[in-house]
């Protein structure tokens, strides 16, 4: 029995390709569309894996397929989440003020206390740059839903390639 390839290439590959298209302006739309772009680097990492595979004539488990979508996901969150920091802090933009302006629009009366929160964060814009809450609160976010939808990808990669080589 052969040994299957390494599996690092395939997760550096996805973890490029997710990253890419979450930083890159216009390009990251597609996760406005349910994760589109980290589902679709999740499904590349596990098809490049599968061809490797393929190739030197091993079996492609779904699980090596997922853990492939998944690391990859996880990686590129943190690569996401300090990219987008780091973006962040060098614009000198306040969101929190912006968000406040919708907030106040939409809302006819907003309480006091979700007001006093809001103050808060906007200091911390005005003060460091950045919002420890939202950065703490983006790093949750993408280290939840990232990994998700792309070992998502992954079961795709692999359910397809099942399919197509049955035929």
């Amino acid at each position: 029995m052969q040994e299957s390839p390494n599996k690092l290439k395939p997760v550096l590959f996805g973890t490029l390709l997710i990253t890419f298209i979450s930083t890159m302006p216009f390009l990251n739309i597609l996760n406005i569309f349910f994760c589109g772009g980290v589902i679709f680097g999740g499904y590349m990492a596990s098809l490049s894996y599968y061809k490797k595979c393929v190739s030197n004539g091993v079996e492609v488990s779904t699980k090596d397929s997922v853990m492939i979508g998944i690391l990859s996901g996880f990686l590129s969150a943190i690569i996401v989440s300090v990219v987008s920091l780091l973006v962040t802090m060098f614009s000198g933009v306040n969101p929190a003020v912006e968000a406040q302006e919708i907030m106040n629009s939409v809302f006819k009366d907003v309480p006091p206390e979700v007001q006093s929160e809001m103050n808060k964060i906007s200091e911390d814009y005005t003060k460091f740059g950045f919002s420890r809450l939202v950065a703490v609160f983006t790093l949750i976010a993408n280290l939840i839903t990232f990994p998700i939808f792309s070992g998502f990808g992954g079961i795709l990669s692999n359910v397809i390639m099942r399919r197509r080589n049955k035929k």
